[in-house]
This record gives structure tokens, C-alpha cells and sequence, in this order.
């Protein structure tokens, strides 16, 4: 599912200081260095979403670290998740993992969802409650 209003940004990886970092049209979307925040933040469950994808290091830390039977990251820039598929084949190739091309919150299919999710677009990552459709 491609949001119709996508556009493909000029993606850039620059090095910086140590660090890979990642920008969309000139705007920084993510550094190699984020997925040790959601470390931070983040436990052990078998149900995780990710809202944001960027270089992909809270991913790969989710299906190395946390023990998911189930991880659904929510991207909204196709350029970004075709980036990681090529730079980490091996995880995106992973049966547990779900890449949807979407807009958060949007109308996604997280009524029955019951791990946890993660909005990994702002500056710091923030947990998120998800209730079900029925409840809103």
C-alpha cells in the first residue's frame, strides 16, 4: 500500500563524526546511532510495531534483541525501505518482519494489534498506546 501523495525524495547517506546519517531532500530522517534510544526504551515482546524505518538499526536491533514473533514497521517513503532492503538483505528477508508503506496513523490494520508500538519519528522514540477500533 504506496500513500498516493508519495513522492520519492533525493535520498543522501553521508558520514559524519563516525556515524551514517541519512537525509530526505536535504532533512536529516535518521542516523546510524538512533536504534541506541529505542534500546533504551524498548522490551522484550512477541508483537512490535515501528513507526519509521530510516536506516533501520531499531529493526534490526528488534529482530536481533527482543524476542518478536511479529514485526511490523510502518514507512511512508518507499526509497527508505528499498535503502534497507539493499543494505540488509538478510533482515528484511526475515519471515518475522513486515515492511507497510503507509502513513501513521492513517487507516492501518492495528485493531487487533496487542504488542507494542514505537514512534520512531520523532526526535527521542516514544512508546505508543494502540487501543482497538471498537474502543476509540
Amino acid at each position: 500500500m504506496t500513500p498516493p501523495a508519495c513522492r520519492s525524495p533525493k535520498l543522501e547517506l553521508l558520514r559524519r563524526g563516525g556515524a551514517l546519517e541519512l537525509f530526505a531532500d536535504g532533512r536529516i530522517l535518521s542516523t546510524s546511532q538512533d536504534w541506541i534510544r529505542f534500546r533504551r526504551i524498548s522490551r522484550p515482546a512477541p508483537e512490535i510495531v515501528l513507526v519509521g524505518l530510516g536506516l533501520g538499526g531499531s529493526t534490526r536491533y528488534a529482530l536481533r534483541a527482543l524476542a518478536v514473533e511479529r514485526l511490523l514497521v510502518i514507512e511512508r517513503l518507499p526509497a527508505v525501505v528499498e535503502l534497507f532492503r539493499r543494505r540488509h538483505p538478510v533482515e528484511a528477508s526475515d519471515p518475522r518482519l513486515e515492511i507497510l508503506v503507509a502513513e501513521f496513523p492513517g487507516d492501518l490494520p492495528l485493531e487487533d494489534w496487542t504488542g507494542d508500538v514505537y514512534d520512531l519519528r520523532f526526535p527521542r522514540p516514544v512508546p505508543l498506546r494502540i487501543r482497538a477500533r471498537e474502543a476509540l
